[in-house]
């Protein structure tokens, strides 16, 4: 699924603070996470996803966090762990 970097139309950021938050999201959305923990990881960006999608409820924002959240679940299910301190 490919997330749209462009900001919504309505928010309460200031321009540049709103600038920037959207080139830092699209750096966000474009790496891909090597762990699943929640500096870095699976779990950081399943955060940052729930809380993009409960400033602007767009459903792509949903479906990615629990993207990712699905898959910290499969690995703690199965034998590959990726969480820091195992």
């Amino acid at each position: 699924m490919r997330l749209s970097a462009t900001p919504p139309e309505k928010s309460s950021l200031t321009d540049d603070a709103r600038q920037t938050f959207w080139k830092l999201h699209e750096i966000i959305v474009r790496s891909e996470p090597k762990h699943d923990s929640l500096f870095g990881g699976r779990l950081g960006l399943s955060l940052y996803f729930y809380s993009l999608y409960q400033a602007f409820p767009e459903v792509s924002y949903k479906q990615t966090a629990i993207g990712h959240l699905e898959q910290v679940y499969a690995a703690l299910n199965g034998d590959d762990i990726q969480l820091a301190g195992n």
